[in-house]
Order: structure tokens, then sequence, then C-alpha cells
């Protein structure tokens, strides 16, 4: 472009290129209330590179290991691990990882991939745990045999 790339801003280098390379390149959205711009590819190679990693975390992902580094949590709501405590700890990962998004979209110097994959993987965990909770049957002990159903 006419610009070094290192002083321009995204939605600027955005107009740059859509000017140079036309606009068929660029995709529009709504963000925040404003209008943003920025190469249609990148969505979807973001999902293609990003995806698999964070299935493989959601895969690896280990409650008391991986949570408290993370989102700030009482001890008393780490151990729990009933679905409602895991509804607790889901809404406290899609909070955290809302803010880490905007912090992502708006070009932030917190923003920190890696927490950011942490969050999803974790999000993700959880929300496994939580449906293989829920697809369990509700199974009680009744003298020395279970009664499940």
């Amino acid at each position: 472009g006419a610009y070094p790339r290192s002083i321009l801003t995204p939605l600027k280098r955005a107009h740059a290129q859509a000017s140079t390379k036309g606009a068929s390149t660029c995709w529009k959205g709504r963000i925040g209330g404003r209008e943003r711009q920025g190469p249609a590819r990148h969505r979807s190679a973001a999902r293609r590179i990003f995806g698999p990693m964070a299935e493989a975390g959601a895969a690896a992902y280990m409650r008391a290991r991986d949570l408290p580094k993370l989102i700030a949590l009482w001890p008393h709501e780490l151990d729990d691990h009933s679905a409602e405590g895991c509804r607790r700890v889901l809404a406290k990962l899609r909070s955290a990882l809302r803010a880490e998004r905007r912090r992502a979209v708006s070009g932030h110097w917190s923003y920190d991939l890696n927490r950011h994959l942490g969050l999803l993987s974790a999000y993700k965990g959880e929300r496994a745990g939580l449906d293989r909770l829920e697809g369990q049957p509700n199974c009680t002990r009744r003298g020395s045999d279970f009664d499940c159903g």
C-alpha cells in the first residue's frame, strides 16, 4: 500500500486495502455500534486455525488445574460439580469470554490470545461436563442396588 502497515489502525488499513484491491475482498459488520471493515477470509481462517486448538484444549480440560488460572472462584465453587455449579461456572466463563472478545475487537494492549483460547477451552470442557451430567439418569441408592429412572 501507500502507507507503512505499522502506523495504520485496523480500520484505516482495511479501508486502504479496499481502495487498492476493490471492495469485494472486504466484509462489513456492525460491532459496538460502529461500522467495521476487514478482510473476509480472516474470520474463516481464524476459525480453521484456532477451532481445533480449542477442541483439543477442551478434551484435555481439568477443572481444578485450569479454572483458577482463568477466573476468580471460591474453593467451594471449584469443588461444586453439580449441574447448578457447572451453570454458575459457565456463566462466569461466558462473562470472561465476552470481556476478552471485546479486548480483541478493540485492539486493546491487554488482550491475550492464550487466555482467550484457555477460556474457550474451559467453556467447551465445562459445557461437555454439563451435557454429561444432564444426560445421566437420576440414580438414588436404595439398599444394596441402584434405582435408576
